[in-house]
């Protein structure tokens, strides 16, 4: 080779080895690394997915909270690893029983779907009927919100009340909203919206609402910001329709969906007896009677059998025997309403529909992805769960222990009143032993970023 192709070749490795550098700063420039479990790295971009559900204004320390739970995650991950849960046979068909349970919600709610675009039908008399129960009008805001800054609230304040002034003065309402009331916040189009009386009612006092056309209302303070309201001209009824379809829409939908399950529900029938003789078995030959009949719908039937893999998975035989036997039919009955609409939308071929397939094509796929998830949450209640139980004497204990916790203007709380708190004090201190446990057992490494966060 000669000396100059030794030379482009050396250059061209470097480069390459630069760019792999570069590549994997600017990945973690702007997704932080925020800690390392063993291998496994948690990203500033998992702590903001998960954060999501929480909504948007969490605060550092909460953002370290949930950091430690996503950290709590690849510990109980760890643990299934290395006691065979991902292997158990058991656990894999409880996982594909559940996907089957999401299947058969999804057929269920595609004959909801199906029937209720068959059936709803809207006419103007229906919008009529609808809009003289919920009247409409037509409204302009000036919204001035109020951010989390602690002086925000007094500066929105005085920015509402000089927006008032000025209409008082007689400015044009337009005119002092666009001056005063950010762009973002007006709307796509800038122009008044159509709204039902009863959603703004709560807005004023003891929900009395008596502004006429024309007028405006002083400054309201809401759960957003400060709010002044005007009135403009009614809507005309093709205006209101638009804004009206959906929530009549919704109402006759749930008027037709409650008539059908309530049709369902007044044919069916529980077996009590059969039931008590199955839950509470006197003898053994009673206990292996999986067959028996517990409800009826026409000619549809439901055994034990079915309704006990519900049971085992949802409650435990502690629970189930600390229920009357009214509860326990309740929750027979929404076992029993599930199975026979089910069946119901097999009979009627729904799960050869288009619609049906398509979809649930993508939730299997979807689904799929949700085995580590299952596993975690089997950790915790197979395993963690039973070791954090707090027993009373503990919950007794720790009072007497620490009883000038207890004292509230120079007056003790008694037990009954601060147990529940104690409880989920002992719990948490033990939920957090099990997880420093298993780093141990399993010499888990971690470390930690927050200054990332």
């Amino acid at each position: 080779m000669k000396k100059s192709s030794k030379i482009l070749t050396i250059v061209l490795i470097i480069v390459a080895a630069f760019l792999i550098i570069f590549n994997n700063l600017i990945k973690t420039g702007s997704n932080k690394i925020l800690a390392k479990i063993n291998e496994e790295i948690i990203y500033s971009s998992d702590l903001q997915k998960e954060s999501e559900q929480f909504g948007p204004n969490l605060s550092k320390n909460d953002k370290k909270l949930l950091l430690q739970e996503l950290i709590n995650r690849n510990i109980a991950m760890i643990y299934a690893e290395n006691n065979s849960f991902f292997d158990d046979t058991q656990n894999r068909k409880d996982f594909d029983w559940l996907k089957n349970e999401a299947k058969r919600e999804l057929l269920i709610n595609t004959m909801f779907e199906e029937k209720l675009n068959k059936n709803i039908t809207m006419s103007d008399e229906d919008y009529k009927a609808f809009i003289k129960g919920h009247p409409y009008i037509k409204i302009m805001k000036i919204v001035i919100p109020i951010q989390q800054k602690a002086d925000d609230s007094s500066k929105a304040k005085e920015k509402i009340y000089k927006a008032y002034e000025k209409l008082d003065s007689g400015e044009d309402f337009e005119k002092v909203r666009n001056k005063y009331m950010k762009k973002i916040y007006r709307g796509v189009n800038n122009l008044p919206e159509i709204v039902k009386i009863e959603d703004i009612k709560s807005l004023f006092p003891t929900n009395s609402f008596n502004l006429k056309v024309g007028e405006y209302t002083k400054p309201i303070l809401t759960s957003v910001g400060y709010i002044i309201i005007k009135r403009f001209d009614d809507p005309l009824f093709d205006e209101i329709k638009i804004e009206a379809e959906n929530d009549l829409k919704s109402q006759k939908e749930s008027i037709y969906l409650n008539n059908y399950l309530n049709d369902f529900r007044s044919g069916l029938s529980i077996y009590e007896n059969n039931l008590k003789k199955a839950l509470f078995p006197k003898n053994l030959s009673q206990a292996q009677d999986d067959d028996i009949l517990i409800a009826v719908y026409n000619n549809y039937t439901l055994k034990y059998n079915k309704i006990k893999r519900y049971l085992s998975y949802f409650l435990t035989q502690e629970q189930i025997k600390m229920m009357d036997i009214q509860q326990i039919i309740e929750i027979i009955k929404q076992i029993a309403l599930q199975e026979f609409l089910y069946q119901t939308a097999i009979k009627e071929n729904y799960d050869t529909t288009a619609t049906f397939v398509s979809q649930w094509d993508v939730q299997e796929q979807e689904f799929s992805k949700k085995w580590d998830d299952f596993i975690i949450n089997k950790v915790y209640k197979d395993v963690i769960s039973p070791d954090i139980i707090v027993e009373d004497d503990e919950i007794d204990e720790y009072y007497q222990n620490n009883i000038d916790e207890f004292y509230e203007n120079g007056k003790l709380k008694p037990l009954s009143e601060v147990k529940q708190l104690i409880n989920m004090k002992l719990k948490k201190d033990k939920l957090a032993l099990w997880y420093e446990k298993a780093v141990k057992n399993y010499n888990i490494k971690i470390e930690k970023y927050e200054k990332n966060i």
